[in-house]
């Protein structure tokens, strides 16, 4: 046919289904602190590719239920994630006082004390990270720490596992050694500038 853009279907669903683990990984960081932009790039390679095949002309047998199961698992984490901005968003309204002194918010202050002795508690003890893979317990406790944190200010659960904290640690630990030529990394649990717990990482070059 003259004129037809040829594609590599193959490749083409292989990097999606590379991108979407990448997606994944991506916004897990962003949430944590560790990234401060949403993955704009990522998300739109994966629609690039949607689109590309949308009309499913090109895809035959196996590759049209790979793509179709591809999709819907990004429409699945998609929604899952824009959910979380939204409540995140939705915390402080667009011209409210960043300090308001009204009952409600008195009362929304008052409710949220425990939770910041809890923070203030856990910011009293950073955790020195060197090797996450040998230091299992010490990430195992950071990673309690830290979803006991979400849970207690921002009243969010369950979105975290263990094996995936401790993947985004070993990558973060990693990247900031190898870029600041340090031994550990210090990690301290605090509230970002966007009111959502954070992973803030120190490079520390001396064990102490």
């Amino acid at each position: 046919m003259p004129n037809e853009e040829k594609f590599d279907i193959e490749a083409d669903l292989k990097e999606f289904e590379n991108r979407l683990k990448q997606l994944r990984a991506e916004y897990n960081q962003f949430f944590l602190g560790v990234r401060r932009e949403l993955p704009h790039f990522t998300e739109s390679v994966i629609k690039r590719i949607i689109r590309r095949y949308i009309s499913e002309s090109t895809l035959r047998g196996q590759q049209r239920f790979f793509y179709h199961d591809l999709v819907a698992r990004y429409n699945t984490m998609r929604e899952y994630w824009y959910r979380r901005l939204r409540t995140r968003d939705e915390g402080l309204k667009i011209g409210q006082p960043a300090h308001s002194h009204s009952p409600v918010d008195k009362a929304k202050a008052a409710a949220k004390r425990p939770a910041r002795d809890t923070l203030r508690k856990m910011r009293e003890r950073p955790r020195q990270i060197e090797d996450p893979r040998r230091q299992a317990q010490e990430v195992r406790q950071l990673y309690l720490d830290f979803i006991r944190a979400v849970r207690e200010y921002q009243g969010e659960e369950g979105f975290l596992s263990l094996p995936k904290f401790t993947e985004l640690i070993d990558q973060r630990t990693s990247q900031i050694k190898d870029r600041r030529n340090c031994e550990a990394v210090e990690y301290r649990i605090e509230i970002g500038d966007d009111g959502r717990v954070k992973l803030k990482a120190k490079p520390i070059r001396e064990q102490q």
